[in-house]
């Protein structure tokens, strides 16, 4: 049996992160949960090796998630400085224009893409979307009225927030506006020129013909619409990219965690004498850093 003198405390933890914060039938809550946990602890060298392991994916984790944040405030200054033409492009030099967004847009109800069910089911299947924050609300596998003419705005008619979509999909709301750009306009533009517009909203109403639609933005000629519209695609895609990886990297990290703390594998010992951990896994950390910086990605960490 193990004692705090051979236990290595951030293990301990470790089973805690799983325990959910509920109330129990009889009145047990999860405060006596976990001091009535029990469980079975290995050597303290192994719980080393363990907590050692499951600290490089913390680290990376949490490095991604800087990375990710840094990416998307850059954006941020490409969106502040390329929209508003206080840096241009080379080779640009043609003169911005004010237009009011009818004169880029052009606007179609939703009344034929609207789902006829929300029993929704699990993908494979079309999505069904909404403009707000989490965009995805389910799959359905109607074959009718499925929105094709892509890509296109969606427009929340009351909140004003917007979505660019580039894959078939559905919607559920009848105050979503598609939006579709005009032939002397990018889409792509018109769409982070949108996102720039923020409007205090007081009251529930409809606001794309009776206001929104008024807004005045100033666009440069089609040809640097386009490439401004690349520069920031291209920004969009490599934090996509870093997302997609952060995923992978939390999803490793859970199944380390349930593998490794229940005995289910076991971290190999080392010949010899145990190494020195803290030299050891910060030369893992100041590589990975260095690897993440230079190339934004990076296999699963090696130890």
């Amino acid at each position: 049996m193990s004692t705090i003198s051979n236990t290595n405390l951030k293990i301990i933890d470790m089973p805690n992160k799983t325990i959910k914060s509920k109330k129990i039938p009889g009145g047990w809550d999860e405060k006596r949960v976990r001091e009535s946990l029990k469980i079975i602890l290995p050597p303290l060298t192994e719980q080393h090796r363990i907590v050692g392991v499951l600290e490089v994916w913390d680290f990376v984790i949490e490095l991604l998630e800087r990375k990710i944040e840094v990416k998307k405030n850059i954006k941020k200054g490409l969106m502040r400085n390329l929209l508003t033409a206080t840096v241009r492009l080379p080779g640009f030099s043609g003169d911005w224009v004010k237009n009011k967004f009818y004169d880029l847009l052009d606007y179609e109800q939703p009344n034929k893409y609207l789902v006829n069910s929300t029993n929704y089911i699990s993908t494979p299947g079309i999505p069904v979307l909404t403009a707000g924050k989490t965009p995805l609300l389910g799959y359905t596998d109607e074959i009718d009225g499925i929105y094709e003419d892509l890509p296109v705005i969606i427009f929340d008619d009351f909140t004003t927030a917007s979505k660019l979509i580039d894959f078939k999909f559905k919607v559920k709301s009848g105050a979503i506006k598609f939006l579709k750009n005009k032939k002397d306009s990018s889409i792509k533009f018109v769409y982070e020129a949108m996102s720039l517009i923020h409007i205090e909203i007081k009251e529930h109403k409809r606001r794309y013909l009776s206001e929104y639609q008024y807004f005045t933005i100033n666009t440069p000629p089609l040809p640097e619409q386009q490439a401004i519209a690349e520069v920031l695609t291209a920004a969009d895609e490599e934090i996509e990219g870093l997302a997609q990886k952060l995923v992978l990297y939390k999803q490793q990290k859970k199944y380390l965690l349930n593998t490794l703390i229940t005995g289910e594998i076991r971290v190999p010992e080392f010949d010899g004498d145990e190494p020195d951990l803290t030299n050891h896994h910060n030369s893992v950390h100041n590589n990975l850093t260095t690897h993440l910086n230079t190339n934004g990605d990076g296999a699963s960490p090696l130890l």
